[in-house]
């Protein structure tokens, strides 16, 4: 877990320690990076580093806490029909992250992340029965679901296509699932 409170200085401390791990996995596998490569990179005391976080996991928490905490202003005023188009848009937005993350196997991360911030906006949200919260979990779900795996997909295949062409992928398989267990 990270530490990290409204204080200045921890905030940019968190920063360089991020910055450092990007810096460092453009020549270095995740596995194989250690709090020292950190120190040194970012030139924060190790002392500091455990004081804003108990591991390198973290710093990937950390990131995407961020990213999701602006995001749920937003997403509390899309249509659900424009769910899917927002949610590609801002996984392009921040690739480097995601694919960062992919790239060190660690999609759990990912999906802590989402369950959290899920559980969260669900709570701000009205419905009007159990039935259409339940309906909502699932839906977040499974476009959780398919948007890191297609990322996954997407990365590992050269990132060729543009947010458009995935999505309409996206779309075009899904709807080949609904037809195909229809039948």
């Amino acid at each position: 877990m990270y530490h990290i409170t409204d204080n200045k200085r921890r905030i940019e401390s968190a920063e360089l320690l991020s910055d450092a791990l990007f810096k460092i996995l453009e020549h270095k596998p995740y596995e194989e990076i250690t709090i020292t490569d950190l120190q040194k990179s970012s030139s924060i005391f190790r002392s500091t580093f455990y004081r804003l976080f108990d591991n390198i996991d973290d710093i990937f928490h950390y990131q995407l806490d961020m990213i999701f905490s602006t995001l749920k202003e937003e997403l509390m005023h899309i249509d659900h029909k424009d769910l899917l188009d927002f949610l590609i848009d801002k996984c392009f937005k921040y690739q480097n992250l995601f694919i960062k993350i992919i790239q060190a196997r660690k999609y759990s991360i990912i999906v802590e992340c989402f369950e959290k911030h899920q559980s969260e906006l669900l709570a701000e949200k009205s419905f009007e029965t159990e039935e259409d919260y339940i309906d909502a979990k699932y839906g977040l779900s499974v476009l959780g679901c398919i948007i890191i795996g297609t990322l996954n997909v997407w990365h590992k295949s050269g990132q060729k296509e543009t947010i458009k062409q995935l999505h309409q992928r996206i779309v075009s398989i899904t709807s080949d699932l609904n037809d195909l267990f229809n039948h």
